[in-house]
């Protein structure tokens, strides 16, 4: 492992942007230079590049001695996404970290935004926000996930809400928006290479449950979705799936005070459902690039129209079973009736 000739930070650094990058010179400058356009002191940059063949540690190196905060390290031989990501969390000295794809980008106010919750809130486990998808170009597609609370400012979830939250809507916490004081990240055991591409949401779950954490109402990092990506290729595998899935309630157990059983029966149906959605999205586009060889443009329009059409079909029918096993049969009875006696008195109100 070499590292660049730069000089070591001779200033302190509060927040560090954290990246492990493998053949991603394309997307790499836009997000250099993402990080160059936060405005706040105490920003610094780390980045592994792990053996690439491509022309990134031409692009490092030229951009560490433009940015004095820039530092990187390259791998002799590639060593893989977890082994970096458990390097960059042990050598960053920042009180704040926060780990980035290579192809993701922060948004204006990321740190800004990020280093005020922390100071507002300094008992939280860790600060997220709002994400943008955009597409192998750059196009935004739109928001990773809607506001799942309602306001508009600033938020502390303390652990009690955090579960309720998790519980009836799932994981607001999108990875590329969160950052976390570094201790405890360390103290939660950091991520755990057996849960592969989950393992920064569970420490996110364990963290949140145990500290609170901080939501930032609007959107302060990018996504860039592909399906070459590490959780989609990862999340559509049935093995590595069911291998997370067994991992994870596993250690999930052993912390029921933290995670009570009810909660991990819904945790498990969401997970199999999401993986059976991510093989349909990677079976669909793999058809559909078998199929443009094949087929003139108008047909595969057509035909491309017909498939999402039958996928989002499907996509409500589980949702729908999902629904009916999840929620008790007794509260689906309840919402059923009163549903039903609005509508009627609606139409024949009570006479009084």
């Amino acid at each position: 492992m070499a590292e660049n000739s730069a000089p070591r930070f001779d200033f302190m650094i509060r927040l560090e942007i954290l990246t492990t990058n493998y053949n991603h010179g394309l997307y790499l400058p836009e997000l250099i230079e993402s990080v160059a356009r936060q405005h706040r002191p105490g920003v610094g940059m780390f980045v592994i590049d792990d053996a690439s063949k491509d022309d990134s540690v031409d692009i490092l190196t030229k951009a560490a001695a433009k940015h004095a905060w820039l530092r990187f390290v390259v791998n002799e031989q590639n060593r893989g996404i977890q082994h970096n990501i458990h390097q960059l969390l042990h050598q960053s000295q920042a009180e704040f970290i926060s780990f980035q794809a290579a192809d993701d980008i922060l948004l204006s106010g990321f740190v800004e935004q990020t280093l005020s919750a922390f100071e507002r809130y300094p008992q939280a486990g860790l600060c997220s926000g709002l994400s943008r998808l955009i597409d192998a170009s750059g196009k935004e597609i739109g928001l990773c996930n809607p506001n799942p609370f309602p306001t508009n400012d600033l938020l502390f979830i303390p652990p009690r809400d955090a579960l309720q939250t998790f519980m009836h809507f799932g994981c607001w916490i999108q990875g590329n928006t969160t950052s976390y004081p570094r201790k405890v990240l360390l103290n939660a055991g950091g991520f755990r290479p057996e849960l592969h591409s989950f393992c920064d949401s569970f420490v996110q779950r364990l963290i949140a449950l145990q500290h609170g954490s901080c939501f930032i109402p609007r959107p302060i990092a990018a996504w860039r979705r592909l399906q070459s990506g590490y959780s989609a290729t990862t999340g559509a595998d049935p093995k590595i799936s069911r291998e997370i899935q067994t991992c994870a309630v596993t250690l999930m157990r052993e912390q029921p005070a933290l995670f009570p059983e009810s909660y991990i029966r819904a945790w498990e149906k969401r997970w199999i459902f999401t993986t059976v959605t991510a093989r349909a999205d990677q079976s669909r586009e793999k058809l559909l690039n078998e199929l443009s060889v094949l087929l003139p443009g108008s047909a595969l329009r057509a035909l491309k129209s017909f498939l999402i059409f039958l996928l989002n079909f499907a996509v409500k029918f589980v949702w729908l079973g999902a629904i009916i096993t999840l929620v008790p049969q007794d509260a689906c009875r309840r919402a059923f009736f009163l549903a039903k006696n609005r509508f009627l008195r609606s139409f024949f109100p009570r006479k009084r």
